[in-house]
Parts: C-alpha cells; structure tokens; sequence
C-alpha cells in the first residue's frame, strides 16, 4: 500500500457517488495553495483549467482538483468545488474578490448506469464533508 503522508495535512478529501448514475466525483482541497503539473493522454480529453498545470503558466499555485465522471458533461461539477472555495475566501486575490484555481478532468464513463453526470451541487457537497488526510497516510 502507498503512503501518502507527505500530504497530511496539505489535503482534504470530498467524494461523491451517484450510485443509480454509477458515476460520482472526488475533490482534492489544498489548505496551501500547491504547484501542480500533469500530462494529458488521448484525443478527446474532458479538462477544465488544465493549463494551470503546464509550466510557464502564469497560475503557479492551485487551490484544488477535481476528478470525476460524465465526460464532457461532468467537466461543469466542478464549478462547485470552485463556489465552496470561494465562499471560504479561497483563491488568487483580485479585486472581484478570490478566484480558487481548480484543474479538473472528467473519464467518460456514460455507458453505465443513467447517463448523468455529477452536479455542482454533487461537488458541493463533497467539498462540505470533505476529511483531512491521516497524519499516517492510512
């Protein structure tokens, strides 16, 4: 089994399931803003502020990620995990207030169960009951 305890306690956990859906959706909030980087495979990827993880992008820091079902139509959840961060004063400071940086990707998963994908307010709600990662990784 991994460890993971180099992110205890950098990280808190939310997921959601749809179980009739057979679909669902984790978030990742970063209580310090985090450098990221990620490397996108295949042809028709469902992403949302993937550049935000590429280098000499001019977002260094990112407030969460998103994970999650639906294909191209799951991508929109994750704007609820961007509400919930904001609402906690989360984000790059600007003068419209905190602007939370959340890359997110979703698999396509629409041939099982109902074809619908993860709401906001699924994410929402995953952002609320949200655990902080084990100080032992477990």
């Amino acid at each position: 089994m991994a460890s993971f305890s180099w992110l205890a306690p950098s990280v808190c956990i939310g997921h959601t399931t749809l179980k009739e859906e057979q679909t669902g959706g984790t978030v990742f909030l970063f209580q310090k803003p985090l450098a990221g980087a990620a490397h996108l495979c295949g042809c028709a990827p469902a992403t949302r502020e993937f550049a935000a993880l590429q280098p000499g992008c001019s977002v260094e820091k990112v407030h969460g990620l998103y994970l999650g079902g639906g294909s191209a139509f799951g991508i929109d959840s994750c704007a609820g995990a961007i509400r919930w961060l904001r609402e906690k004063g989360v984000g790059v400071k600007t003068h419209a207030g905190p602007v939370p940086v959340v890359p997110g990707a979703c698999i396509f998963d629409l041939p099982h169960g109902k074809p619908v994908p993860p709401s906001q307010e699924n994410v929402y709600e995953a952002c609320c009951s949200a655990v902080e990662m084990p100080s032992d990784g477990g």
